[in-house]
């Protein structure tokens, strides 16, 4: 059964993200995929990696692109408030995306403000950082 988790993050001053990468999964909105050690996400300690964003700030982005989520994100003002929502049976499908393409060249791509990705190469997942 899925949870509905509320998460308030603040961006620090200087230019960087809020410390958690998108995946676009099949039939699925934009799900955190990676979180980053060291940054708001990771020091709340409420985000897991499987997390689906429902809202940003009241917004619903459920039907959003992954570049859609990462516009409102930039966009958004501090304090950032999301709405996730929590579904096993959404984190078992990344998991086995994430074993899928871990044998597969794939295509990285950050928002503007987290520094440049290793190089990689191109596929059709495609994964995004805030």
């Amino acid at each position: 059964m899925a949870a509905e988790i509320s998460v308030t993050l603040s961006r620090p001053e200087m230019p960087s993200g809020l410390g958690f990468s998108l995946l676009s999964v099949a039939d699925c909105p934009p799900v955190i995929y990676d979180i980053i050690e060291n940054t708001p996400a990771a020091e709340c300690a409420k985000i897991e990696v499987g997390d689906i964003i429902t809202k940003i700030n009241n917004e619903d982005v459920r039907k959003c692109t992954i570049k859609e989520v990462l516009k409102c994100l930039r966009l958004a003002q501090n304090p950032i408030n999301l709405k996730l929502v929590r579904d096993p049976a959404i984190k078992n499908k990344v998991h086995d995306k994430l074993a899928e393409d871990e044998n597969s060249p794939q295509l990285l791509l950050r928002d503007i403000d987290s520094p440049p990705p290793p190089s990689t190469t191109s596929s059709t997942t495609i994964r995004n950082g805030y």
